[in-house]
């Protein structure tokens, strides 16, 4: 039993540590809105954030995240699957009505604006 508690408390001690370091959370600019049926979509778009500069479309679907669907997801768990260290990488799958196939965007996660910490 001795070695579980010290175990446990060694984890403990390198969560500490790598919480300690941890890199500052960014995103990529946008507010994200979860429709009647289900369906993520790009809600907003903050003026020069990563997402303003890889010309994302208000209104696309995000159909998935770093190449995992997003189908069964909560708001909350995408809008985590899409924040991250600053100055990391994102991939996003997107669909819209404008173009026949989805399309694949890589953005560098930045610091953002408050009001775009959060989804709506």
């Amino acid at each position: 039993m001795r070695n579980n508690y010290f175990l446990i408390g060694v984890v403990l001690t390198v969560a500490t540590f790598l919480s300690a370091f941890a890199l500052p959370e960014g995103g990529i600019g946008i507010k994200i809105r979860q429709e009647n049926d289900g369906i993520f979509v790009i809600a907003e778009i903050v003026e020069g954030g990563p997402a303003d500069v890889a010309k994302l479309i208000v209104g696309e679907e995000i159909k998935g995240v770093d190449g995992m669907s997003v189908g069964r997801n909560t708001l909350e768990q995408v809008v985590a699957m899409v924040r991250g260290p600053v100055d990391t990488e994102v991939l996003l799958t997107l669909a819209h009505p404008s173009y026949p196939n989805m399309r694949n965007v890589k953005l560098k996660r930045a610091s953002l604006p408050a009001k775009f910490a959060v989804a709506n």
